[in-house]
């Protein structure tokens, strides 16, 4: 489960990955410290034509029949759910974070909510998949189309583990995530087999980090 981002950097460009002009960079000085599904992120996914797209999708699957967002996918089992196999083939992505909270048992029924970042609040790499839903219109009873993204998860590494949650959302260095943007690449499943973030800085919040 990964259950809010922080995406906190006012001018990161995203250089590793593509190249992006001057309103592009400016369209990504938004910061938040709480971002929750159905709200947007930051996109990066291939075309067609191989080239590589920046984009600002709803993270989490609507439809009106479903209307509770679908915001994870296990790694261990994508390539097989019929939900997700075909999005894990043609429609890899990544979402671009600096941090996410998880809710923590420490005994019922009192959570603690726990935020994860690396010690230099880098941005990092989520694995993901993309797909059309709908987005329900605010003080409407309609919903409209829209692109959407999917957060992977896999079982937790130790850093994790031990602050009492036993799943993670995938985290890929630029390499991987060049790797799995490349729909053509036939070993993006043991790209998800990533589990072993020893530094990252973990600590108990009582609500949104301050930016």
């Amino acid at each position: 489960m990964c259950g809010a981002l922080t995406y906190r950097q006012s001018n990161y460009n995203f250089a590793d990955l593509l190249p992006l002009g001057e309103d592009d960079v400016t369209a990504l000085r938004a910061p938040s410290a709480d971002i929750r599904p159905t709200m947007v992120v930051p996109v990066v996914h291939n075309m067609d034509d191989e080239s590589r797209l920046l984009e600002f999708l709803h993270w989490g699957r609507q439809t009106p029949r479903l209307p509770k967002p679908l915001i994870n996918a296990r790694a261990e089992t994508i390539d097989e759910k019929i939900t997700f196999k075909t999005a894990f083939e043609d429609r890899r992505c990544i979402v671009a974070a600096d941090g996410w909270y998880e809710w923590v048992d420490v005994g019922k029924p009192k959570k603690q909510r726990v935020f994860f970042e690396f010690p230099d609040s880098r941005v990092f790499y989520l694995a993901a998949i993309k797909g059309s839903g709908y987005q329900k219109i605010p003080k409407q009873a309609k919903w409209e189309q829209t692109q959407a993204v999917i957060i992977i998860t896999t079982g937790a590494g130790k850093a994790v583990t031990d602050s009492g949650h036993h799943r993670q959302p995938v985290l890929l260095d630029t390499a991987n995530a060049k790797l799995w943007l490349d729909r053509h690449y036939q070993g993006a499943k043991q790209l998800l087999d990533t589990k072993n973030y020893e530094c990252l800085t973990i600590r108990v919040v009582d609500g949104p980090i301050v930016i």
